[in-house]
């Protein structure tokens, strides 16, 4: 996308990292060199999951057997990974909406979201 205006032209870009990670940058031409700005951008097109850092940590950190000993230690670090995600509020989003009973999604564990629902229904 660009705007023209009077004195100088703006173009709005898309361009791919070298991670593939999309990066929107804005282009001022004035007449001489190129500046280019850095804008933070989320493609809402591309799926939260991506985005995700469990996706990369073994899932039996997130969904432990049991609710004692080990499994509470395996919760607390699940939580930990999901505290600093991207994607913790769509990926609580989905497991509410989509009524996943095990495991922990989005930062929170199964009673959790089952106390969570049931605020909502009320």
């Amino acid at each position: 996308m660009c705007h023209l205006s009077h004195t100088k032209k703006t173009c709005i870009v898309l361009i791919r990292s070298l991670n593939d990670d999309l990066i929107k940058s804005r282009l001022v031409l004035c007449g001489g060199p190129v500046a280019i700005q850095t804008i933070p951008y989320y493609d809402r097109q591309r799926d939260w999951r991506e985005l995700a850092l469990c996706k990369d940590t073994s899932p039996e950190l997130f969904f432990p057997i049991g609710n004692t000993g080990s499994a509470l230690d395996a919760i607390s670090l699940a939580k930990n990974v999901c505290s600093r995600c991207p994607s913790q509020i769509e990926c609580l989003e989905y497991a509410l909406d989509s009524n996943q009973d095990n495991g922990v999604w989005g930062g929170r564990s199964e009673e959790e979201r089952r106390l969570i629902r049931k605020q909502r229904r009320s």
